[in-house]
């Protein structure tokens, strides 16, 4: 991980990339069961790379769910409709220009969103940077399921998960180690061919 290469923002900053952003809600930043200060850190780092990338496609996605979401049997209640939680934080909300740039999940896997999956394939795009948390759920369930997506369909796509862009929580109660579990996800983001960088300059 202290070899991690960094990423030339020149190198990627086109329309042919897609900078996808998953979970940067308030939710999970600044209120609620699963908000978490070592998500909310992620927000300057963030902003800085989306002001860098002034020329990528960009999309937001919001975790949403109704009150009797099936997910709330793994996880406490969270980013429940209506109560402001599954609204992206303000600093990132500000880089958001239409309303097709934003996809809502009930799930931990953004790949199941209604029509994100129908945007992938029109956008053409050809290569994904991912941000955003939590890095062994979320991120990682995008990651894996977009990577084999490309992989099935046997059509070539660069994958990189900014390592400065993502993080999870630290929940001692459930076992739930904020630095291991982030290790395992990077660690297994790489085993399948998605690509570490440590940041954009």
């Amino acid at each position: 991980m202290q070899e991690l290469p960094v990423l030339s923002a020149e190198e990627v900053n086109n329309s042919d990339t897609l900078l996808l952003h998953i979970d940067i809600v308030e939710g999970f930043i600044n209120e609620g069961a699963l908000s978490s200060k070592r998500v909310s850190a992620l927000i300057p780092y963030v902003t800085e790379i989306n002001h860098k990338l002034d020329q990528v496609r960009r999309l937001f996605i919001r975790d949403e769910h109704p009150e009797d979401a099936c997910e709330f049997k793994a996880y406490p209640p969270h980013c429940v409709h209506g109560t402001g939680e599954s609204e992206l934080v303000p600093e990132i909300k500000a880089f958001v220009q239409t309303e097709d740039e934003v996809f809502f999940k009930n799930s931990t896997n953004v790949f199941h969103a209604d029509g994100f999956l129908d945007w992938l394939i029109e956008s053409e795009v050809k290569t994904i940077i991912l941000v955003g948390d939590v890095t062994d759920i979320c991120v990682l369930q995008a990651g894996l399921t977009i990577q084999t997506w490309y992989n099935e369909k046997n059509i070539p796509i660069r994958l990189i998960c900014v390592v400065d862009g993502v993080e999870t929580f630290h929940l001692p109660q459930t076992h739930h180690d904020g630095d291991l579990m982030n290790l395992f996800a990077l660690y297994n983001m790489q085993m399948n061919g998605i690509e570490l960088v440590q940041s954009i300059v």
